[in-house]
């Protein structure tokens, strides 16, 4: 990627300081790769799969090769509670100071996904309540999620945003 496209000056050069707070735990080459996940992410306003931000956006920009990718994912030696730290800064200081008296609220939720095979890791028997399916227990996964709400105003009203702080299986 040209160094010019890094210019404090392009949208690109800003969302890299932005984002390098996030990254100041990894070496060079690790931040770079992970920025650009972020940044094709952003682009492609989705992630359906590493392969699809590489198909889609990343082969385009970089010489990077598809594995660079997942093995940044697999194996960099990344710090998500830092990651997680900075994320709830980052939303608190964007919150108007109009607002600073009204309460942050921290919100906790499981989900559960249906798997239709047990050969999937950490797969197992979960009891949900939610089930249409003739029995109040399903094989799957259970994802438990972590946001905080800031108070924002949203069309000159008082709103909630939702910012995803964490994940775990």
């Amino acid at each position: 990627m040209a160094n010019s496209l890094y210019n404090k000056k392009t949208i690109i050069g800003r969302l890299k300081i932005y984002f390098q707070e996030y990254f100041s735990s990894c070496t060079t080459p690790t931040a770079e790769s992970l920025f650009l996940l972020v940044l094709s992410i952003l682009a492609l306003e989705s992630a359906h799969s590493i392969r699809f931000l590489y198909e889609h956006f990343l082969s385009g920009i970089t010489e990077k090769s598809l594995n660079a990718f997942y093995y940044i994912c697999s194996y960099a030696n990344i710090d998500y509670k830092c990651w997680m730290r900075v994320t709830v800064q980052k939303a608190v200081a964007a919150r108007p100071t109009t607002l600073c008296q009204l309460p942050i609220y921290l919100c906790v939720d499981d989900t559960v996904v249906p798997k239709f095979s047990k050969k999937f890791q950490s797969v197992s028997t979960l009891y949900d309540h939610t089930a249409h399916n003739g029995s109040l227990y399903l094989h799957g996964h259970c994802f438990v999620s972590l946001m905080i709400a800031v108070p924002v105003y949203k069309n000159h009203e008082l709103a909630y945003l939702s910012i995803p702080v964490g994940y775990r299986l």
